[in-house]
């Protein structure tokens, strides 16, 4: 077709006429208006002529000797590759029935002889831009049609990869549902023959108590029974968290006193305090001070944070406590005057706090942090130029008191 079709001219038109003057007249003006000619004088040339293709638009006359035009017309819109060629009958027939039966065959367009070439040129024009255009608009939805069919495919095939990444994600977390389950039963069951290995070795303790004779004896068996005691605190707690963490169970909130609490880990780390000859001095701590929470879990936290100061501090150090209520927070205080703790924990590059974007890097801390966290409480280490360090556990008491704090409701009505 490119070959065929000059592409300074603004289309190629052929002229089926069985009489040659029509056909140089209207070859004449065609070419006037830089259109592109070519002319057989029959029907059947004709459709031999546009199967070879480059036509736009086809000047078809009637009165034909082999095959009129409409015969003519109704064989080339038969013609799945001829059928948009625009057809225009141009013809000395003017009567009704005549033109009814050329658009009844297939003929976009009827004109008249003797005509004025500028209505030609017009009709002309009008149906080749329109040809022009229907082929754009083709070509358009062909390439819309095959950009669908790629996008199509590519949707379909993020959509595989999407069930198959669903379907290994929900593989994934069957199998880790599965271990979790395994792990929280596995930890029970080492918890329960834990705890019963400690409460035996308790109960024999406190029978030894009775029957040791020598002073030495008796500090021995008072290590023993505080070490298991601080045991069976850690073991409790630390499956606590456990099944805190794998399940959707939620704190068993009560009210108690957190003085008493930092009263009991002191008691327990008595001898090594003593032995580490470290000084408590402390402030409010013989006041009632109440807070909420699971109290074995908050035991168990303060418990290993006292254990990680004192068993990081070097002998003769100091530890000041101080604890106190502003409003709807209850805070504790630690502040340890030692030179070595502060070096320990810059070594580790350790983060002690317990922001969600945050970690700390010690075990023991990390217990602590994770059990602060479930009371939605907060733990920081703050380091000072004088060589001291504190630790602050800030605890918000106000979304206890509409549910648990008797006394907030007494002070309601």
């Amino acid at each position: 077709m490119s070959e065929i079709h000059n592409a300074e001219n603004r289309g190629r038109i052929l002229i089926i006429d069985d009489n040659s003057r029509n056909v140089q007249l209207i070859a004449t003006i065609l070419d006037h208006y830089k259109y592109d000619v070519e002319y057989v004088l029959d029907a059947s040339n004709g459709l031999d002529r546009l199967q070879k293709g480059g036509i736009d638009l086809i000047l078809l006359d009637i009165m034909m000797p082999d095959m009129d035009g409409f015969e003519a017309c109704k064989e080339i819109k038969k013609l799945p590759d001829l059928s948009d060629i625009p057809i225009i009958f141009v013809t000395a027939k003017n009567d009704r029935a005549s033109v009814n039966k050329a658009f009844q065959s297939g003929g976009e367009d009827y004109l008249v002889k003797p005509f004025d070439a500028k209505e030609l040129i017009a009709r002309v024009n009008v149906h080749i831009d329109l040809k022009k255009n229907k082929e754009k608009l083709k070509a358009v939805n062909q390439e819309l049609s095959q950009k669908i069919i790629e996008r199509t495919k590519e949707i379909k095939k993020a959509y595989d990869t999407q069930n198959r990444l669903n379907n290994e994600l929900k593989t994934a977390n069957n199998e880790l549902l599965t271990a979790d389950q395994t792990k929280h039963k596995f930890l029970s069951i080492l918890g329960h023959e834990i705890g019963d290995a400690l409460n035996e070795a308790i109960g024999m303790l406190q029978i030894l108590k009775h029957r040791v004779e020598s002073k030495k004896d008796a500090q021995i068996v008072e290590k023993i029974d505080n070490s298991l005691i601080k045991l069976e605190t850690f073991i409790k707690s630390a499956l606590r968290i456990t099944a805190l963490q794998s399940e959707n169970s939620q704190l068993s909130i009560e009210r108690f006193d957190l003085n008493q609490i930092i009263g009991f880990c002191l008691l327990n780390l008595d001898e090594k305090l003593r032995n580490n000859n470290i000084r408590i001095r402390g402030k409010h701590l013989d006041e009632e001070l109440f807070i909420h929470g699971e109290h074995h879990l908050i035991s168990g936290a303060l418990l290993a944070l006292f254990d990680f100061l004192v068993t990081n501090s070097v002998k003769k150090s100091s530890m000041q406590l101080e604890t106190v209520k502003d409003n709807d927070k209850v805070s504790l205080t630690i502040e340890v005057d030692d030179i070595l703790l502060k070096k320990h924990i810059k070594e580790k590059e350790a983060t002690l706090s317990t922001n969600y974007q945050m970690g700390i890097r010690f075990d023991s801390l990390e217990f602590v942090k994770m059990i602060i966290l479930e009371h939605r409480a907060s733990l920081t280490f703050d380091y000072h130029s004088n060589e001291k360090i504190s630790c602050e556990i800030i605890f918000n008491e106000q979304q206890y008191h509409t549910i648990t704090d008797p006394n907030y409701l007494t002070e309601l009505n």
